[in-house]
């Protein structure tokens, strides 16, 4: 996606289409949480967006995962 193709649908339409049921990351933030201040705080999250694209960093707690194994019986 180029810098000058990231709008505000497509940010929301990102968050909007994981599902809220996933446990957050290492961040502690959940897409519920994303979601809701998406709407608070539209404007940021779109400049946000728009400078990972633009310079191709994202901050590195987002590129962390939690694994947890939940053994079956």
């Amino acid at each position: 996606m180029l810098f000058a193709d990231l709008t505000e649908q497509a940010v929301e339409r990102a968050l909007f289409s994981q599902s809220v049921g996933k446990a957050p990351g290492p961040d502690k933030l959940s897409f519920g949480a994303l979601r809701l201040l998406l709407r608070w705080e539209k404007e940021r999250m779109v400049k946000l967006a728009k400078a990972v694209v633009r310079t191709g960093r994202d901050p590195a707690v987002r590129k962390r995962a939690s694994r947890v194994v939940i053994r079956t019986p």
